[in-house]
């Protein structure tokens, strides 16, 4: 069995140098098939980013002609459009990440009007939604993305999920005890975009009172930047820390006392498994669509002003340390082995 896994060449490198691509899924799962692979032979179909086409058009424009018939699968890593025209027996397996830009396009408001934003939203999204539905079998990385591609129209007897893993760094580091009792750090990983909602985090935090609350935020700084900062200038214990770099990664989650993370949408949310492998109490919010199997420990807030209730209670009276080791054991389950595995898996019954 020959697999043939497409994306950005650069997608397939460290997260550090992949950045934004579902943090490093192609990095992941290339590698931990590669350590299961048996039987199976793993090529990568690394395309190399024209700046100037940006990546949809990239990929299409270097896979249309190019011949695909050797492979038994190829399995198209993200949303990419993809329409070999010499593609012979294979059998084409798309990774669905999520599915907002189609069915919630009004949390893409904050995305720039330069050109290649434009044609991303309005000529490569189509072609990729395309490209998907046209796919002979979907990997959806959770419930929710599964559910919403049911939506469109796409199969369910032809969907397997998949959960992303968390990464072994952040499993195997030792838990350091938390060490000043007199401050209270509030977290957050995750680019400063609409449809992560940190706008409802900066307003919750400045609720708090106190000289003993400080909110970290760490990300790349997205387009709605400049709408956050403008609304935590007047708080000076609020800081925006930048891209979280792969390797200090675990040492800022443990620098946090809770991880707040009220996107309004998430397909998968790692993050949350992420800081709850390290212990943390995470707080998302209620209204959010975040997938079941993420949430499960999750501590819900229903508005900001119940968000800084929830963050105030956990400083005066900690996180249950049962719920604490439930919500650690649980993410530490989705590792990328296990991804790997099941992965493996739809590609062997392509093959029946």
């Amino acid at each position: 069995m020959r697999i043939g896994l497409l994306e950005l060449e650069r997608s397939f490198q460290s997260y550090r140098a992949a950045k934004s691509d579902f943090y490093g899924y192609p990095y992941y799962l290339y590698n931990s098939l590669k350590k299961i692979e048996g039987k199976a032979k793993i090529d990568r179909l690394g395309v190399r980013l024209d700046k100037r086409l940006g990546k949809g058009m990239s990929i299409l424009s270097n896979t249309f002609f190019r011949d695909i018939s050797k492979y038994d699968v190829v399995h198209n890593l993200d949303l990419n459009p993809f329409f070999p025209v010499n593609k012979g027996n294979a059998s084409i397996v798309t990774t669905a990440h999520d599915f907002q830009f189609v069915l919630k396009p009004e949390l893409n408001k904050d995305v720039s009007k330069g050109a290649r934003n434009v044609m991303w939203l309005s000529v490569v999204t189509k072609l990729a939604l395309k490209s998907t539905l046209q796919s002979d079998h979907l990997i959806a990385v959770s419930s929710l993305t599964k559910n919403d591609a049911v939506k469109l129209g796409y199969p369910g007897k032809k969907i397997t999920v998949v959960n992303h893993g968390i990464a072994d760094r952040i499993i195997k580091e030792k838990i350091p005890k938390k060490g000043n009792a007199n401050s209270f750090t509030v977290g957050y990983i995750g680019a400063l975009r609409t449809r992560k909602n940190p706008g409802m985090l900066i307003s919750a935090f400045k609720r708090l009172k106190g000289k003993e609350y400080t909110l970290k935020v760490w990300g790349k700084l997205g387009y709605a930047r400049n709408n956050a900062m403008e609304s935590a200038r007047s708080d000076n214990r609020i800081h925006f820390m930048g891209f979280a770099p792969e390797d200090k990664q675990v040492s800022i989650y443990d620098s946090f006392d809770v991880f707040v993370y009220p996107s309004f949408y998430e397909g998968f949310g790692i993050p949350i498994l992420e800081a709850q492998a390290r212990g943390l109490p995470v707080i998302i919010y209620k209204k959010g669509m975040v997938p079941i199997e993420v949430r499960k420990y999750c501590i819900e807030a229903n508005d900001t002003e119940h968000m800084a209730a929830l963050i105030e209670k956990l400083r005066e009276n900690g996180y249950n340390e049962k719920r604490r080791m439930l919500a650690l054991r649980y993410a530490r389950g989705f590792t990328w082995r296990k991804a790997a595995s099941n992965t493996l898996k739809v590609y062997e019954k392509m093959m029946r």
